[in-house]
């Protein structure tokens, strides 16, 4: 899918689903949004191409309860965010036990302020590993509280 607001936007419930092997481009928001009691999916060999603002965003709902927990992003290609604040992936609000893995996440463009991963400071449980971020002027950004 081309030149789309939401790329593929996961709403009101999601569970168990399998999206995979999709090509979205051009999206005027975010390629990818997930959220609202959106639990337990798997993103995984997706192709996400100039997104102007988040190649993959977990949207902050209004409890925890509401969030996109437990879910799998894994072997992703995320090139290019337009917006100079742009994300590669942002997992926001209380969104809990998401996996990030072997994502390739690349800005081709000048950095800028764009951030490869943003970890918002009310999650938890949030697993970052095998990624490959080039491009950004920060690769992971981890704004939760440590202590």
């Amino acid at each position: 899918m081309t030149g789309n607001d939401q790329g593929l936007f996961f709403c009101w419930g999601v569970r168990w689903a399998l999206a995979e092997k999709n090509y979205i481009e051009g999206s005027k928001r975010y390629g990818i949004s997930i959220g609202h009691h959106d639990t337990d999916n798997v993103v995984r060999e997706n192709e996400i191409r100039t997104s102007a603002e988040v190649g993959i965003l977990f949207r902050k709902e209004r409890t925890a309860a509401f969030q996109g927990h437990r879910n799998v992003i894994e072997k992703n290609q995320i090139l290019g965010i337009c917006k100079e604040t742009g994300i590669g992936i942002d997992v926001q609000g209380q969104t809990q036990s998401i996996k990030i893995l072997s994502n390739e996440i690349r800005e081709t463009q000048a950095p800028s302020k764009r951030v490869g991963i943003r970890i918002g400071p009310d999650t938890e449980a949030i697993t970052v590993a095998g990624n490959r971020i080039e491009g950004f002027a920060e690769q992971v950004l981890d704004l939760r509280k440590k202590g």
